[in-house]
């Protein structure tokens, strides 16, 4: 899909040369492996974020409290159905 986005002279110039180096005529793939890398490294780290919190979060509630708060849970949504 095509889009405009404003990018400063100095990495337009690094794209160019990158894509020159690569024998590439423009530089679209080079922006779309940077998106890549840049959003999988995003998603690693909300990942270990969250298995973190879980990590915390583990025992601290009892093992009662846990299932009665999933048959609330359940009914809640069984009456919103």
């Amino acid at each position: 899909m095509r889009t405009n986005v404003d990018i400063p002279a100095k990495h337009l110039t690094a794209l160019r040369t990158l894509a020159a180096r690569r024998g590439l005529r423009g530089f679209s793939r080079l922006v779309t492996e940077a998106l890549d890398k840049y959003l999988a490294e995003l998603r690693t780290k909300d990942e270990e974020r969250r298995e973190k919190t879980i990590a915390r979060l583990i025992g601290s509630i009892s093992r009662e409290d846990a299932e009665h708060m999933r048959k609330e849970l359940r009914k809640s949504r069984e009456e919103k159905a």
